[in-house]
């Protein structure tokens, strides 16, 4: 069981970040958050009107050009969402690990050091 514990803690330990990392992952969150308010309204009104003339005459583009600028906006708001998703991931996974690890780090109260064989080695071979 102990040993299925340290493979446990073993692979989670990957997922450990530091707190520079932590900060750079909230804060480009917080771009990619900004990123998606700014340019979903955008989207929205490009995708409801862009068939209609006086919103081309509007935005001096055609039908086609309004298109592209929203297959446009729709890869960049995919891009921060899936971002977002990523990043979340990531500090959930460190939440995950940080827990594991604590978990670990328990005392054993019922450790019989008489079954347990302890060798020295020489220091300096």
């Amino acid at each position: 069981m102990n040993s299925e514990n340290d493979h446990a803690s073993e692979d989670l330990s990957g997922y450990l970040l530091s707190e520079q990392k932590r900060r750079d992952l909230h804060y480009h969150n917080s771009i990619c958050r900004d990123t998606i308010q700014r340019l979903s309204g955008e989207w929205q009104i490009i995708g409801k009107y862009y068939q209609r003339l006086w919103f081309q005459r509007t935005f001096r583009m055609t039908e086609e050009e309004l298109l592209a600028r929203y297959r446009d906006l729709a890869y960049h708001l995919t891009w921060a969402e899936k971002d977002i998703e990523i990043n979340n991931r990531a500090l959930y996974m460190h939440t995950v690990a940080v827990e594991a690890l604590h978990r670990d780090m328990t005392p054993y109260n019922k450790l019989n050091m008489s079954q347990h064989i302890l060798i020295q080695q020489q220091l300096f071979q």
